[in-house]
């Protein structure tokens, strides 16, 4: 196993998260030693594929944080929040009839100025 890093709490977040939003983690096996196994060696189920009702772009999200190699994962926590969060605004400004983009815009400058 590699070293531990803040990568390593990115992929434990998208754990987290992948149970969320399915119900159950994305690995489980009988026994730890399976669980590991499956950890190392195969790649978890699209969170899509058992929950249709989940975007794309959050899918993708999922995916990135477990993802085997560290550096494909987000850098940090906070970077995984702020991409998150701009591609979620971005969606907003897409589906917002015309003349409403403004509320997005608002939203997306009171998150910069807050976070």
């Amino acid at each position: 196993l590699g070293e531990v890093t803040v990568r390593s709490d990115v992929y434990g977040l998208g754990a987290l998260l992948y149970h969320l939003l399915v119900g159950k983690p994305p690995f489980l096996a009988n026994s730890v030693t399976e669980t590991i196994s499956q950890v190392l060696n195969s790649d978890p189920v699209a969170p899509r594929l058992l929950n249709r009702m989940l975007p794309r772009d959050l899918d993708t999200l999922v995916l990135r944080c477990l993802a085997k190699e560290p550096a494909s994962r987000y850098a940090t926590a906070v970077g995984l929040l702020i991409e998150g969060r701009d591609q979620y605004l971005r969606e907003q400004d897409a589906r917002a009839p015309a003349g409403i983009g403004g509320v997005a815009e608002r939203m997306r400058q009171w998150f910069k100025a807050n976070f």
